[in-house]
């Protein structure tokens, strides 16, 4: 270890010139350890615990890097680097045996010693010999420290990444994937289907294997990422009490704006992350070895680079595809939304998929569609839901059937199909009238939190609803004296002053993009239905007219039940209503949070309700 007064020197001449007095404070007496009724001088090492431990200890190392570096050349030494206590000397042995006397003695000078297992046998394996020449090398090993370890077939681990040969560089991801597969055992008992979802998707899934999916070649570990990949689908099922069958889990893998559940598979995304790692370190790597080049082009032995972008150009369409003579530098997350295109298109390709299933699709991958599924579980948000009705929502999001066959719907007369789309404009049983009543009362109660003094329910405003069956949009029971010509209703929420202007009338309503009459639009384009609909409201029986006679602003606040997607002018008035509460409470930095919380209570209540009404009418 650094002694404390070697620590306060380096950083006296390389340390930034504000931190120095800071350091010297620190460094150049030996801070007092109490230990029972002893004290014990800490003149070794940096403070436990200094944020600016890890800069205070390369600062001591940078001038003898940099003094090997300035000595690499072709033949001789060829590659020194290092990231902290990790250090790497590469190119011929006499030359990296030369730097590794001169590294052992100045460290010396300065109390750090290699940790080779010399003093206690401990830290032995820590420093390797790694012979580029593999078992026929003729490298004489004791020009190096007996304690070294000696690795012969060209097998070793660099900062957490294997470097190897395939069966090496898969072996080492298993161990990985094994590690993982504990927590994935754990999680899939959790009885809260909703927590289980959460921690998958965050802390269990695609990010524990993104290090290795980023330095390894995909090639390379494809059977251990295979392995994790079928681990989490059976996590998933353990905890859902669902099984998914082969296309409905390819729905799951995607994102959620894309109509998936953002359980991302490794493997289908390995080549994505492999090559956004190799073109974004591209010149850094070329700082370390001036020599180093990305091996797209064709050789004796298939460069790693060449085949992930032959297995990326393959899953994604042909304007997506990369040319091998490209150099920019790839994002990550741009390569992986072009594999998500390609997989949602060959799901909803019209000889894999029915009308109503490419609709479905769609409308769940509209904007805002999936915000309910990254929702914290807060009960006191309303964001948390009991497990029976999350896994309906899980079902109907997934489009997995809740019966063998269509029957006879239990609360009217007409056929309840036997994945609940029936369900979600039933005339029978309340529920249209429940679900619309709970997003115009969250309305309602966000623009009281803003201050704008809503009135629920203003009496005498608006022409009577449309009929959608027997009953008006809302679920309501049919009345003629409500539907004369002089005949008003009610506003779901009036706003006395909106937009520094007249008062406005908002008025919901939940439309469904898989009803018959609109569900070729549905499968063309999401926001269709919506556009259609707040028009149909605008000019049913001139209502936005009749409005402005009356010096007010009519809002159509128009939701798609299967997805939970709004129309363009609902949107526009939540990120409004949220800019006005950020105001009212005095944390304009919020203003984005408060327009995501609200519209994920929002999607969250539209999906629940769903789920409930089909359970209801499947006897769950």
């Amino acid at each position: 270890m650094f002694s404390t007064l070697s620590i306060a020197n380096s950083s006296s001449s390389n340390c930034v010139t504000k931190c120095r007095d800071w350091v010297d404070y620190c460094y150049t007496r030996p801070s007092k350890l109490l230990f029972g009724g002893r004290t014990i001088s800490s003149e070794r090492g940096v403070q436990q615990g200094d944020p600016l431990g890890p800069l205070l200890f390369s600062l001591a190392l940078q001038p003898l890097l940099k003094e090997l570096a300035d000595t690499r050349a072709p033949g001789g030494l060829e590659l020194v680097y290092a990231y902290l206590d990790d250090l790497c000397l590469a190119g011929d042995a006499a030359c990296v045996a030369a730097a590794l006397a001169t590294l052992q003695a100045r460290c010396a000078a300065v109390g750090l010693r290699l940790s080779t297992g010399s003093a206690n046998n401990v830290d032995k394996d820590k420093c390797e010999l790694i012979l580029a020449g593999g078992s026929v090398s003729e490298v004489d090993v004791g020009q190096f420290p007996s304690d070294f370890k000696v690795a012969r077939n060209g097998n070793f681990e660099l900062l957490g990444g294997p470097i190897g040969c395939s069966a090496f560089c898969n072996a080492h991801t298993q161990k990985r994937v094994d590690k993982a597969v504990r927590v994935l055992e754990a999680l899939g008992e959790v009885p809260d289907p909703q927590v289980a979802l959460q921690l998958l998707r965050q802390c269990a899934s695609f990010c524990k294997m993104l290090y290795s999916i980023r330095c390894v070649p995909p090639n390379s570990h494809a059977e251990a990422l295979k392995s994790f990949d079928s681990q989490v689908r059976a996590c998933f099922e353990n905890f859902s009490c669902l099984h998914p069958d082969e296309e409905q889990w390819k729905q799951a893998t995607l994102a959620t704006n894309s109509g998936g559940l953002g359980l991302r598979s490794v493997m289908q995304h390995s080549s994505a992350a492999f090559l956004s790692s190799r073109t974004s370190c591209l010149e850094l790597c070329r700082q370390l070895d001036p020599n180093h080049t990305l091996q797209f082009t064709d050789g004796s032995e298939p460069a790693p680079e060449r085949l992930a972008l032959e297995k990326y150009n393959d899953a994604v369409n042909s304007d997506e595809q990369i040319f091998s003579s490209s150099n920019d530098r790839l994002s990550q997350k741009a390569l992986s939304a072009a594999i998500d295109k390609r997989q949602k298109e060959s799901l909803a390709q019209p000889g894999a998929a029915d009308l109503s299933r490419q609709a479905h699709l769609n409308l769940i991958s509209a904007s805002g569609a999936g915000l309910w599924l990254h929702a914290t579980p807060c009960r006191n948000a309303d964001l948390a839901n009991e497990p029976s009705l999350y896994i309906g929502m899980l079902q109907r999001w997934l489009r997995i059937p809740f019966s063998l066959t269509d029957v006879e719907c239990p609360r009217c007369d007409g056929i309840l199909d036997s994945y609940g789309d029936h369900a979600l404009c039933c005339s029978g049983g309340g529920d249209r009238t429940r679900r619309h009543n709970l997003l115009r009362n969250l309305a309602y109660h966000a623009a009281v939190a803003a201050n704008l003094n809503p009135e629920l329910e203003k009496p005498g405003l608006l022409p009577h609803r449309p009929l959608h069956g027997a009953n008006y949009e809302n679920g309501t029971s049919y009345s003629e004296e409500n539907s004369g010509a002089g005949a008003r209703r009610p506003a779901d929420v009036y706003i006395p002053r909106w937009r520094a202007g007249p008062p406005a009338a908002w008025d919901f309503a939940v439309t469904s993009g898989l009803r018959l009459d609109v569900l070729a639009a549905s499968a063309r384009d999401a926001d269709e239905v919506l556009t259609k609909y707040e028009d149909f409201k605008c000019t049913y029986k001139d209502t936005k007219i009749l409005c402005q006679s009356q010096g007010m602003t009519f809002t159509p606040m128009i939701m798609e039940a299967v997805g939970g997607g709004w129309g363009k002018i609902a949107r526009g008035v939540w990120s409004e209503l949220a800019k006005s509460s950020a105001l009212a409470t005095g944390e304009l930095e919020t203003t984005n949070s408060c327009a995501v919380m609200f519209r994920q209570r929002l999607s969250m209540t539209v999906h629940r309700e769903n789920a409930r009404a089909c359970l209801r009418r499947f006897g769950f």
